[in-house]
């Protein structure tokens, strides 16, 4: 049988309208056998291809330029009991578009859908049961959108392969060879003038993802392993704190509806433990009736990896100067997460880099089903640069950060809650700069913060303290005995003006001592490394200055040098200083005088000096007359 509908256009009552080019129809060696009043056996080739389809609902549009379909369909009806089976069933679509409420639209290049067999029994007596054998699905070009501005994702290819399943009731066992993911973006603002602009990065951008031989059933889910590859998250904080790239939230004021949240959400109510539902199981009256804990979903997760260049990028625009920071991922993996087994243990590694040379890594062991925190971590970071984070704890400490590198040597275990560890910091070069108008509150008599770092710092201008972890999760103790310690050293140490002299005059061109009139003191300056206005890079009238600058901190193994780039007005292209910058203009000089400063360190790093004691300060401007363009240093 053949049937042909060529182009249709149908208008409904009820105000639908559906157009299409063409339809075709095809049913081939069909068989329909009646054997008695309640039993039928059918089978049929089924066909069915249509181009140029679409459908119209009020404020719903949907249409496709194609759709092919072709299936081997086997009925039997026998006293009641309803079999269908679908062998070699295929569909294929493309461009397939939705429009929901004018904004709202869906685009997909193709649509693939195959599946060795689907069968379905329905009986009235139980659940109906459907078996699916090797479903392979694949779609391409897939994009959606709440606004013209506003993308919820895209991909470019995205498919399974190897799906097959049971399901009856609430019963269900399913099986996944693959599934794959390419190119995948979520939430992304755009500007008015559509894709060719983005107003900002996308929220979410994945290369690719693979997730492997998935099994599941209604009690839980095991998969073998999760790749995720070049990974970008973008985090960008706006000036009201929102998460400007995420595109799903209604603009509204900075106070949330915390009012609204029902007070049971807000009361402790951890995750259900294996002691628990053992409990509530042994005090069930009746061993007939239905538990009164019912154990949640299992999930078992052997490996999951994050390969590639992937990395988190934050923007925070609600401080100034905003924060812009970007951690590169080097090694990020989970092994054997089981939501079922108490005993196994769940290892997190990652391992993380800002920049050139700061460096995070980190190992975690934990056991996520104990009744109490049980754990081993490590977590070591070096040369990270504190300057940038300044605005976050200026309030609070009452100070800008002026300078300063951690180092953290964490090392933190814990036994049924049960805490044990130490943690090194090391503050290098940690100064303290202007005074901040501070929230928090100082009590009379308290020694100032920028006095109490002095104290603290030993001969090399740094705080070196050892701080041991113990007591409990629930009231952690920390011990403070470095703090006892360092202002006794320091008060030892004096630096002499005799060893002063002795060190710096051979780099007069650095270095530059005087003494002050009638006083016994020496003023020492380091002097500045000049540059030609506008220009970043080094050049060669710095060459002798450079000379004796990498021969001193080779000459002094221990010292460290701060490097803070300072921008002047002229710079900017002005003759005189004007009374103020707009804020492009302000961030236009912080990133030239950031530029030097990294330019300078980068320079001295292949000169063989350790990055480790080369500091970047934050970035300045200098507005005062006299100002030049410049990288200011210190010891």
């Amino acid at each position: 049988m053949n049937s042909v509908i060529e182009d249709l256009d149908l208008s409904l009552n009820t105000g639908e309208r559906i157009q299409t080019k063409s339809t075709a129809l095809s049913i081939s060696q069909s068989d329909i056998q009646f054997t008695s009043a309640e039993q039928l056996k059918a089978t049929a080739n089924v066909t069915l291809k249509s181009q140029n389809l679409s459908f119209n609902q009020e404020d719903i549009i949907a249409s496709y330029e194609s759709f092919d379909f072709e299936n081997t369909v086997s009925v039997e009806i026998n006293e009641g009991l309803l079999t269908a089976q679908n062998n070699q069933l295929s569909i294929n679509i493309q461009g397939l578009k939705g429009t929901l409420e004018e904004e709202k639209k869906v685009s997909i290049g193709t649509v693939s859908l195959s599946a060795e067999q689907i069968n379905a029994d329905i009986d009235n007596q139980q659940a109906p049961s459907i078996i699916g054998t090797n479903l392979q699905f694949e779609s391409t070009f897939f994009d959606s959108f709440l606004t013209d501005t506003k993308r919820i994702a895209s991909f470019d290819k995205a498919g399974f392969n190897g799906l097959s399943f049971t399901q009856q009731g609430e019963a269900f066992d399913v099986a996944l060879d693959l599934l794959g993911v390419d190119n995948l973006t979520f939430s992304e603002a755009l500007t008015a003038s559509g894709e060719s602009q983005k107003a900002l990065p996308a929220l979410t951008h994945v290369g690719k993802i693979q997730v492997q031989n998935v099994k599941a059933d209604s009690k839980g889910a095991s998969i073998d392993s999760i790749v995720s590859d070049a990974v970008k998250v973008n985090t960008i904080i706006s000036p009201n704190k929102a998460l400007a790239n995420l595109v799903f939230q209604e603009e509204q004021d900075s106070e949330t509806t915390s009012n609204t949240i029902p007070q049971a959400s807000l009361q402790g109510s951890g995750s259900p433990k294996a002691s628990d539902a053992q409990h509530a199981i042994e005090n069930t009256p009746n061993a007939e009736q239905e538990p009164a804990f019912k154990a949640p979903y299992y999930v078992a997760l052997k490996s999951f990896d994050v390969t590639g260049e992937s990395a988190v990028y934050v923007q925070d625009q609600s401080i100034k100067p905003a924060l812009q920071r970007t951690l590169n991922i080097d090694t990020l993996s989970l092994r054997d997460l089981n939501t079922q087994d108490k005993e196994q243990a769940t290892v997190l590694s990652l391992k993380a880099r800002n920049g050139k040379y700061s460096t995070l890594d980190s190992d975690i062991t934990i056991w996520p089903l104990a009744d109490a925190l049980t754990m081993q971590s490590t977590l070591v970071i070096k040369e990270a640069e504190l300057p940038p984070y300044s605005s976050y704890i200026a309030n609070a400490l009452g100070y800008q950060i002026d300078s300063g590198q951690l180092n953290l040597d964490l090392k933190l275990d814990a036994d049924n809650g049960v805490l044990d560890g130490n943690s090194h910091v090391l503050l290098r070069q940690f100064n303290l700069g202007g005074r901040q108008e501070s929230s928090s509150v100082i009590k009379a008599g308290a020694m100032p913060l920028n006095i109490a770092v002095g104290i603290l710092k030993d001969s090399d201008d740094n705080i070196d303290l050892d701080i041991p972890l113990s007591g409990n999760v629930n009231n952690p103790e920390f011990g403070w005995k470095s703090f006892l310690v360092q202002p006794v050293r320091t008060a030892l140490y004096k630096v002499s003006s005799n060893y002063l002299m002795q060190t710096f005059i051979p780099y007069a061109n650095v270095i530059t001592i005087a003494q002050f009139a009638g006083e016994q003191l020496l003023k020492v300056r380091v002097e500045p490394l000049m540059f030609t206005p506008e220009e970043a890079q080094l050049n060669s009238s710095q060459d002798t200055f450079l000379e004796q600058l990498v021969a001193l901190m080779k000459d002094k193994e221990e010292s460290q040098l701060k490097a803070c780039g300072v921008t002047s007005y002229v710079d900017l292209g002005f003759e005189q200083p004007p009374a103020e910058l707009n804020d492009e203009m302000k961030a236009q000089a912080l990133s030239l005088a950031q530029e030097r400063a990294d330019n300078l360190k980068e320079f001295l790093v292949e000169k063989g000096i350790s990055s480790s004691r080369i500091l970047i300060c934050s970035p300045e401007v200098d507005l005062s007359k006299s100002s030049q363009p410049r990288i200011e240093l210190n010891f």
